[in-house]
């Protein structure tokens, strides 16, 4: 049962798998072309592409969290409120530290109250879903209203702001001339997908992703699975709400209220099916490049044009329609 599963990893079969990865890395060429056309070298510089790194981490650890759940043929409603929970309460015990006496201590303290957040959130979902068998949606729709209320609660509705000036190297600091956010992106990147091609727990995701009841009568216990899948997804939302305080230098409990949307958008872009048991992360990062570079482009050409926001929203719009196309295509030529 497992083989047969494993082997069936891709969005669909292995050669359609590798063409989708073709399509996408055309299409980022093709996207970079015209931006150069247009833009020339304000695109190219290297100061745009460092602002571009800065800003894609964060949604893209939360696209890594939300593929996770439509992997198991689910959804995360909750993953930002988590973030922006996370985010509180790091801020909160941050405003207690010296900020003259602040170090590596105190980040690892950071850390960890993100991490237990995290953990005990993701774990709530996880319990709602995989042992009380509540939708996901109806399940993430439901804390995303809970840890959103813990969040207004704690603040009273307004942000916390002015952390220690240590703390800022995690959102804006580089190494080695890369963005720290960056590779802790990429660092989250790696080990979903060692997880998902190369552990147990990954090869049970894609199959009760694929099929629940096939996997419960295999001898997986699908309860577990989604508890543990859940919990991870905690665990990354809480570590983006640790990078947007240290980037923005603010906990705000409505902060980054259109992610979801994007976060589904660029899941779909990447390959990963919206039925289950689909998918690869290295899709889901080369849709996060592109839609990077798109939504760059995309402000640079609007820039001081009247409605920019109208048609930023338009153009948003057709392009997740068009996304669903293309997917509809791929999906059908892999039924012949």
């Amino acid at each position: 049962m497992f083989g047969r599963f494993s082997s069936d990893h891709g969005m669909l079969s292995r050669p359609q798998e590798r063409l989708h990865v073709r399509v996408l890395a055309i299409a980022i060429a093709i996207v970079l072309v015209v931006l150069l056309a247009v833009q020339g070298s304000q695109f190219l510089s290297v100061t745009n592409f460092q602002s571009m790194a800065f800003q894609s981490a964060e949604l893209g650890l939360l696209t890594l969290a939300m593929a996770l759940a439509i992997l198991l043929a689910g959804i995360d409603l909750s993953i930002l409120a988590i973030a922006n929970l996370s985010a509180i309460a790091v801020a909160s015990y941050l405003k207690s530290v010296d900020g003259a006496a602040f170090g590596l201590f105190d980040v690892g303290i950071a850390v960890m109250i993100a991490i237990v957040v995290g953990v005990v959130c993701g774990a709530i979902n996880g319990l709602l879903i995989g042992f009380l068998s509540v939708p996901a949606i109806l399940a993430t729709l439901a804390t995303m209203t809970l840890y959103g209320g813990f969040a207004i609660g704690f603040t009273g509705g307004s942000a916390i702001s002015a952390m220690p000036e240590g703390f800022a190297v995690l959102g804006n600091g580089t190494l080695f001339g890369v963005p720290v956010p960056l590779l802790i992106f990429l660092l989250f990147g790696l080990g979903l997908w060692l997880i998902l091609e190369k552990t147990i727990l990954g090869t049970e995701m894609y199959c009760v992703g694929s099929n629940p009841k096939a996997s419960l009568y295999s001898g997986i216990d699908i309860r577990w699975v989604y508890f543990k899948t859940h919990t991870l997804i905690g665990v990354i939302a809480a570590i983006t709400g640790l990078v947007i305080l240290s980037r923005t230098n603010s906990a705000n409990p409505d902060y980054g209220s259109s992610y979801i949307l994007s976060t589904i958008l660029i899941v779909a872009l990447g390959g990963i099916s919206v039925l289950g048991g689909k998918g690869k992360i290295s899709g889901v990062i080369l849709a996060i490049a592109l839609l990077q570079l798109f939504s760059t482009g995309l402000n640079m050409m609007l820039y001081k044009t009247s409605g920019s926001n109208f048609l930023k929203d338009v153009i948003w719009g057709l392009l997740l329609l068009f996304v669903i196309a293309v997917m509809h295509f791929f999906q059908q030529q892999g039924r012949k």
